[in-house]
């Protein structure tokens, strides 16, 4: 009989994990610890993995075969409650726990082809209790509590909740308010007795066309950095040396085992702070970055790609997996598709605004022309090329999750993800003779260096190789 893992949300130190309880287990720990670099927190049995989709996607992959996981409870978030955990200028513990009894998931939907905000509430209760306040605009035929997309309305149904109702923001629901973002960005640092960042740091990063990815992660990453110093009693950050600095980030990397990555994106939003707000240029910020890991990209071999795409029912499923692979699309270039992108005359797509902020066309192979036609006798979607259940984008979980359910349908063994499509459309374009020039152009790389990393996983070179050892006479 397998083991069962139990699967939740948590916060502990102001961050977001997936807590992992299950019996003991030494395969199961191994795996955590090396694979997913997860830790136990002093005084609990759980183990803790960084709440982040790819690892909630790859938790999965992980523990199949060897564990049953059970996930009734995720939605459940809680703190831990761990010695020291709270002490940062709270009162007590207990002020600092969150008391949300429920909450208030907030999502884009289309209702008789107008924009609205679906109020989705955890419990009946707080259904009721919205309904009865009058704290919407209309109720759906599907009983749905429908807002306005109204900036002015949502803050009003927001102060009237925010003391007693968690929000979470769907990833697909746009904001251009910056007292909007900087709410659902603060709302539970604020609840927790921690810190935030200052607001003209995210009006910086707005002004300067930041993407959102961006924005979030800078802002975690300056929030983490302003907890660190308030815990050593650096209550003003502004007048830290460089060597405090690059102190703090060397302790990332030792002694919290922090990727290179994540201490790099540290780096910069430390160095934003400074840099542009307090307008501290003369000073010599520069830090020793760790040297960048050089991985290769994981390429799909053909057959097992086939097989993956040939294992998806679903017309809107296999189309969009087959778009990410014949057009070499990124995730988000996908999802912000809309039906006029689309040029049939031109066998192209347009892809505006992608990574960068730049736009670029991509090809539009006869089969993925084929599989939207036949997506879109189906499903008719009215404004962006995919769509959710209930209008608006479709989400990028939602592709993640289509792509290792058709794998694991297929057989396929590895750790891929749909990102892995789009490697596998450059490396197979590499191995048909297409010039790297191209391939750079349609991946919309500003750099042939970027590009060139595909030479090193094509078969088509290596093929003419032959092995020294062919030339012994054994």
């Amino acid at each position: 009989m397998k083991t069962q893992v139990i699967i939740k949300q948590c916060v502990y130190q102001n961050r977001s994990f997936i807590s992992c309880q299950f019996a003991p287990n030494q395969d199961i720990e191994r795996s955590l610890k090396v694979d997913m670099l997860a830790f136990k927190p002093p005084g609990q049995e759980v183990y803790l993995i960084d709440y982040t989709p790819s690892n909630y996607t790859f938790l999965f992959e992980l523990l199949e075969g060897i564990a049953d996981v059970d996930t009734r409870f995720f939605n459940e978030a809680k703190n831990l409650r761990t010695s020291g955990l709270y002490s940062l200028g709270a009162k007590n513990e207990a002020e600092c726990m969150l008391s949300f009894k429920a909450s208030v998931l907030m999502l884009p939907v289309h209702y008789q082809l107008k924009p609205y905000i679906w109020l989705k509430c955890s419990t009946k209760s707080l259904f009721f209790d919205i309904k009865n306040q009058g704290l919407y605009d209309v109720l759906s035929d599907e009983n749905q509590l429908l807002l306005h997309f109204d900036v002015v309305r949502i803050k009003q149904v927001v102060r009237a909740l925010y003391q007693s109702v968690f929000f979470k923001r769907s990833t697909d629901l746009i904001l251009k308010d910056i007292d909007l973002i900087k709410f659902f960005m603060d709302q539970q640092n604020i609840h927790l007795g921690l810190p935030c960042p200052p607001k003209e740091y995210l009006s910086a990063m707005l002004m300067e066309g930041k993407s959102m990815n961006t924005i979030s992660t800078y802002y975690n990453l300056m929030l983490r950095f302003i907890v660190y110093n308030k815990r050593k009693g650096i209550i003003n950050i502004d007048d830290l040396t460089v060597d405090q600095l690059r102190d703090y980030h060397l302790r990332m990397h030792q002694e919290e085992q922090c990727s290179f990555s994540k201490v790099n994106q540290s780096i910069n939003a430390v160095k934003y702070y400074y840099a542009k707000i307090l307008k501290r240029e003369s000073i010599d910020l520069s830090i020793q970055r760790p040297a960048k890991q050089k991985q290769l990209p994981k390429v799909i071999p053909k057959v097992e790609l086939q097989n993956i795409l040939n294992c998806v029912d679903n017309s809107k499923h296999k189309c969009m997996l087959f778009l990410l692979y014949s057009s070499g699309l990124r995730i988000g270039e996908l999802l912000n598709l809309r039906l006029t992108d689309i040029k049939r005359n031109e066998m192209q797509i347009i892809i505006k605004s992608g990574k960068g902020r730049k736009d670029r066309n991509v090809i539009l192979s006869k089969k993925a022309l084929s599989l939207l036609e036949t997506y879109y006798m189906c499903y008719k979607p009215k404004l962006w090329l995919f769509e959710g259940q209930y209008g608006g984008r479709y989400s990028a979980t939602s592709v993640s999750n289509v792509f290792k359910k058709a794998q694991k349908k297929a057989g396929v063994v590895g750790r891929y993800t749909p990102h892995c499509l789009r490697h596998s459309f450059a490396t197979h374009l590499l191995d048909e003779g297409i010039d790297l020039r191209y391939i750079q152009v349609l991946l919309g790389h500003s750099s042939s260096k970027t590009t060139e990393i595909y030479t090193h996983v094509s078969n088509r070179d290596l093929s003419k190789i032959k092995s020294p050892g062919d030339l012994l006479e054994l």
